[in-house]
């Protein structure tokens, strides 16, 4: 039995096993129920913002087809675009921010679990924290789908303003729509955890690269040591 003498002194819990057992079990599932809790917040709130770029992209092209809705600043109609692109920029702004930090933590820990689940395999030791390594995997891929979801929904709206305004002939601009979608397509935005890496489906594979390369590292030395 595993010896807590610092557990028992401070909490007094009686030497038994199943005690410590319950607490490790709730422990462990604990932790992954708050990362896999703040991961469904994230990813809400990304497919929502991309939810709602996509209805302000309607509109604007919807009132654009009639350019004397918007063709003075001071009217109704063009201060509630503006109003609401400052509002939807400063909010993926903050998501940013949030999910970033949240990438920035969940990434390196997704990549050391599966390295250390990999290197139990490879030596031929006991399988430990198996959950902890799939729920580690599974933030990782739900993480960069939600990068690559929301990076695609803005690029895919840009385009869809650049060919329904600029591409066809047959729709007036006035000067105020011109400068709110030039305002729209010179947007930039991606997905990254504090500008050190992006966060899109490319980061899966980059992170098995980085494993696989650990592990036939691994498995080299293991087996030069074993000819030794």
């Amino acid at each position: 039995m595993v010896n807590f003498p610092v557990f028992h002194t401070f909490w007094e819990i009686i030497d038994e096993d199943w005690i410590f057992r319950i607490i490790w079990w709730l422990n462990n599932w604990f932790a992954i129920l708050s990362y896999t809790f703040l991961l469904s917040i994230i990813v809400i709130f990304g497919v929502e913002l991309s939810g709602l770029f996509q209805k302000l992209k309607h509109i604007f092209l919807t009132r654009s087809q009639f350019c004397k809705a918007l063709d003075t600043q001071g009217s109704p109609e063009y201060r509630d675009i503006v109003t609401n692109l400052e509002i939807l920029i400063d909010c993926y702004d903050i998501y940013l921010e949030i999910a970033g930090t949240y990438a920035l933590i969940s990434v390196p820990s997704a990549v050391i679990a599966l390295g250390q689940f990999l290197h139990q395999f490879v030596t031929g030791g006991e399988f430990q924290l198996m959950s902890h390594c799939i729920a580690c995997v599974l933030w990782l891929y739900n993480i960069a789908n939600v990068g690559e979801y929301m990076q695609a929904e803005l690029q895919g709206g840009k385009d869809d303003i650049r060919n329904a305004l600029f591409m066809d002939q047959r729709v007036p601009l006035c000067e105020n729509c011109r400068e709110l979608a030039n305002w729209i397509l010179g947007w930039k935005w991606r997905f990254t955890a504090w500008n050190i890496f992006v966060v899109q489906r490319s980061l899966i594979l980059g992170c098995l690269e980085t494993v696989m390369t650990y592990v036939i590292f691994l498995f080299q030395l293991k087996s030069s040591e074993g000819k030794n």
